[in-house]
């Protein structure tokens, strides 16, 4: 016959046994919440571009100059999916994110849209505003980073193989010396990751 305290020692391993497996089911049930509860939060990886040049020409005796990015491989991305930063903090203390893309503010002296002061971010006077300047001034081609809805003269908006667009750092807006180095990056809003980030040397 067993006596009362050997009965008591024989349920406590019973109860320790339960308490655990208790306190398991609570920790994946908790961990379940946060999952299922935040998963929804988990952002895509973003659009890789595998191969893509960057160019930088100084104009004006150097006051300024004009960045061609071309994408060269890898996925295509929507323009109103990207920013673009321009950082020539080596060469003159600005930087600059082009936001609000693609640009849609019509304005008077160039045709089409053209970008202006609600595409910037940051140093504002670093880039040129328009997008194809007219009256014997230098060419670039920003037409891709434009809202194409009414205005056949520009090119669809997505950044793919093939495409390029060009961006001019304003004439007085910042004075390129030989070695200087101004960065360029395109930003893939949707997942925040940085898909292009090229070091241009003047």
């Amino acid at each position: 016959m067993c006596s009362s305290g050997e009965s008591r020692r024989a349920v406590s391993p019973v109860i320790s046994t339960i308490l655990l497996v208790a306190t398991v089911v609570i920790i994946a049930a908790t961990i379940s919440v946060f999952v299922l509860g935040f998963g929804e939060n988990v952002q895509e990886p973003g659009p890789v571009v595998g191969q893509s040049t960057a160019e930088l020409e100084p104009v004006n005796g150097s006051s300024g100059g004009i960045i061609t990015v071309t994408h060269v491989a890898g996925d295509q991305v929507e323009v109103e999916n990207m920013e673009v930063i321009v950082d020539a903090s080596d060469a003159c203390g600005k930087r600059t994110r082009v936001v609000n893309l693609p640009a849609s503010f019509s304005g008077q002296y160039y045709p089409g849209n053209q970008l202006d002061e609600s595409n910037f971010e940051g140093n504002e006077n670093l880039l040129a505003e328009g997008f194809l300047p007219q009256f014997n001034q230098e060419k670039w081609d920003a037409r891709l980073l434009m809202d194409t809805a009414n205005d056949p003269t520009t090119i669809e908006n997505t950044f793919s193989a093939g495409n390029s667009f060009q961006l001019r750092i304003a004439k007085g807006g910042c004075n390129l010396d030989a070695a200087d180095k101004v960065s360029i990056s395109v930003v893939h809003t949707q997942s925040n990751s940085i898909i292009l980030d090229k070091e241009l040397t003047v």
